[in-house]
């Protein structure tokens, strides 16, 4: 008796191990997506995007649903809009920037979702990046 329940035991750790591996690559996966969307969403039109915009819409109905906490799930459905909106009017600054922070929002999502699921007490970041940032790129100084 003892046998089977550590076997079940042993079952369930390796069954939550790979739900946390893939949990760990769809997040990765989503986190990237979102983000070459946001460094290039000023400097490329949606054209240009189409592979990245098709992959965010695989990753926001696809697997990533299956393993997502609730966190995750909001800030998903919050950048949808921003990438909507993006497409729509890709020159507008104001529309460039809610995408890049909603990409930032995602990722940080992403992170507490992991660091909660592992307990590795990463730690608080700061809430936004600022508006001004490049693509994350730093400006040249003049």
């Amino acid at each position: 008796m003892a046998t089977r329940e550590s076997e079940l035991k042993q079952r369930q750790k390796d069954f939550q191990l790979q739900f946390f591996n893939k949990q760990m690559a769809l997040y990765f996966d989503a986190c990237e997506c979102t983000g070459r969307l946001a460094a290039s969403a000023d400097k490329q039109s949606p054209q240009d995007l189409e592979h990245e915009i098709e992959q965010f819409y695989v990753l926001y109905w696809g697997s990533r649903c299956a393993v997502e906490d609730v966190h995750v799930e909001q800030s998903m459905v919050k950048f949808e809009p921003a990438l909507r909106a993006w497409i729509a009017a890709p020159s507008a600054a104001d529309l460039v920037r809610d995408l890049k922070q909603s990409s930032y929002q995602l990722a940080h999502r992403c992170r507490d979702s992991l660091d909660k699921t592992f307990m590795l007490e990463l730690g608080a970041l700061s809430a936004e990046k600022p508006a001004d940032a490049a693509g994350g790129q730093i400006k040249p100084s003049s």
